[in-house]
């Protein structure tokens, strides 16, 4: 009876150590990828690498060895990283092949690996063991390693490789995170200038073009017949639709850069200006069927949604008596804005077409093929979708939501 006691006295106490060695790892685990979660660079997902083990593994070494892109091959991180205890602190970076050693064969196979040995000193000898960690995106792409050693005890086990394997994965995929977040504004930056540079390029030969024909109608006053004037006019009206798409290029290549303002915007006043700025032809009305709710955000960009779906309308009207009708509908997570003409309609097929950059279904001069499609980034931008309904020879209804978050007090 007595050694039953004891024995189930052994298996409380043993199932109250795995419990808290779990618990410990949950927290090492939590803790890890609230420190990263909103890290913008590579650099500050190493330090929390090594401030892990600063303050869990003290007692053991560590380094962190990335992949080299397009090389089947690691190196180690920058040295200022590096855990206090790293022998390689200051050290030029170490490079190591996939499947050299113990570091190399975990990158090359994506399994960790321990391994114990033994070092003599003195009349003493001392065990150690050490452990890599693959760290893996989406399980199958190794981009790294982490490495510790512990130089005087046998420490490492499984518990540390489901542990460790889970924080090298989680880190892993905040490394890949910031690599494309870093291209892609890199290549926004690139974008802008090469727009910049193109705009320019393209408006130098317009006022050049332009000024030639003020010259010669100047030199030439009274002298031009009807149809010369009505040329001349007719290039003027090309130059400026170039003009304006140049600039509608340069502003659509910065739109997700620019500073953005937020205060309340009162959305019937927006269409208000919108009206007195597009001087509507007379034989089109815009109304307003229910009062439009007041939102928190930047006025010059809901001024450029509801303009520009606004002006696809008015191009897409050919009846004698035409009619925009806005309104809007309260949805449980967002406002839906509804902008309905009585125009020419849109072929299904043809639905996907419209809202990207230089695509136009009308052959007008007002229509520069770009306004729909910045109407749609600015929507993104507000966490919302846009799309339409519209029958031929009826007339369409385009809809796009904001995140209802954005509403005002």
């Amino acid at each position: 009876m007595e050694n039953r006691e004891k024995l189930n006295i052994q298996i409380q106490q043993k199932l109250v150590e795995e419990l808290t060695n779990t618990n410990r790892q949950l927290f090492l685990i939590n803790s890890f990828a609230s420190a990263i979660q909103d890290s913008k660079k590579i650099n500050n997902v190493l330090a929390a690498i090594y401030h892990l083990f600063d303050t869990n593994y003290s007692h053991c070494l560590c380094d962190i060895f990335l992949k080299i892109d397009s090389d089947n091959s690691l190196a180690q991180a920058p040295p200022k990283f590096y855990h206090s205890n790293s022998p390689a602190q200051g050290a030029e970076s170490t490079i190591i092949p996939f499947g050299q050693g113990i570091i190399g064969r975990v990158a090359q196979k994506g399994v960790a690996e321990i391994t114990y040995g033994s070092v003599k000193s003195g009349n003493m000898i001392y065990p150690y063991s050490e452990i890599a960690i693959p760290m893996l995106y989406n399980n199958t792409e190794t981009i790294g390693v982490i490495y510790s050693k512990d130089p005087k005890n046998v420490f490492f086990n499984e518990n540390n490789i489901k542990t460790l394997g889970i924080i090298a994965s989680i880190a892993a995929t905040k490394i890949i995170q910031i690599n494309h977040l870093e291209k892609i504004a890199n290549y926004q930056i690139q974008l802008e200038e090469y727009v910049k540079i193109v705009s320019h390029d393209l408006r130098s030969p317009l006022r050049a073009i332009d000024t030639l024909l003020h010259w010669i109608k100047e030199d030439n006053k009274g002298q031009l017949n009807d149809e010369t004037l009505n040329n001349i006019d007719l290039i003027n009206t090309s130059l400026s639709k170039m003009d304006k798409m140049t600039t509608k290029i340069t502003n659509y290549s910065i739109m997700d850069r620019e500073p953005v303002n937020k205060e309340n915007v009162d959305l019937n006043l927006v269409i208000q200006e919108i009206k007195q700025n597009l001087n509507l032809p007379s034989n089109i009305t815009l109304t307003i069927k229910n009062s439009l709710p007041t939102i928190a955000g930047n006025e010059m960009k809901f001024f450029q949604i509801f303009q520009n779906i606004i002006q696809n309308a008015i191009t897409a009207i050919d009846k004698p008596f035409g009619l925009i009708e806005i309104s809007s509908e309260d949805c449980p997570n967002h406002h839906k804005f509804i902008i309905r003409d009585n125009g020419i309609g849109i072929n299904q097929k043809y639905f996907h077409k419209i809202f990207q950059v230089f695509q136009s279904l009308t052959n007008t001069n007002e229509s520069s093929g770009i306004g729909l499609s910045i109407a749609k980034k600015l929507v993104n931008s507000y966490e919302g979708k846009i799309w339409l309904e519209s029958t031929e020879g009826v007339g369409s209804t385009f809809f796009f939501t904001i995140r209802k978050g954005m509403m005002a007090n």
